[in-house]
């Protein structure tokens, strides 16, 4: 449905009245070449709700080829507790997207999930933001704080060698 409304109760009560049997019908779902990005996008979020989102289905929604699709699987690996590997390199990989919306996202759960190996690659996204995307900028920033407020990122980052445009980033 085109309506966020209906679409978001139909959702909920998915998760709330049917909950864990909606798995694999919703899976399946996910695998049908002719679901729309409006069941692609809410099969994810039903399928995170329900702890049931596995990788393969999360790795390919990162991939899809509709930009709207690939924001909320950026948006369920910020919802994402612990990351895997493969769901850490899914968020890095989404820093590089070239919609500025996954990239969003995708520094907003790297922000969230703070880890030395997470400087680089916002820094050099950082470099690269147009400057008319001050949205961009603002999550970038604020994804480089949260990796930095760890005392041991911090102490890690200023023995490290920074250029000047990094320095001025991080400052």
């Amino acid at each position: 449905n085109p309506n966020i409304t209906r679409r978001m109760l139909a959702m909920n009560e998915i998760v709330d009245r049917i909950g864990k049997p909606a798995t694999k019908p919703i899976q399946k779902m996910l695998g049908d070449k002719k679901s729309d990005a409006f069941q692609k996008i809410h099969g994810l979020w039903i399928l995170q709700r329900l702890g049931a989102l596995d990788e393969k289905l999360l790795v390919a929604a990162a991939k899809d080829s509709n930009n709207l699709v690939r924001v909320h699987a950026m948006r369920v690996l910020s919802e994402t507790g612990t990351w895997t590997a493969a769901q850490h390199d899914l968020a890095l990989r989404g820093l590089q997207d070239n919609f500025a919306y996954v990239q969003r996202a995708a520094a907003d759960a790297l922000g969230r999930h703070p880890a030395i190996e997470n400087i680089r690659p916002l820094l050099d996204l950082r470099h690269k933001i147009p400057s008319e995307d001050s949205q961009l900028l603002q999550t970038v920033r604020m994804a480089l704080r949260d990796q930095l407020a760890t005392e041991q990122n911090l102490a890690l980052i200023q023995n490290g060698e920074l250029n000047e445009a990094d320095s001025r980033a991080i400052a």
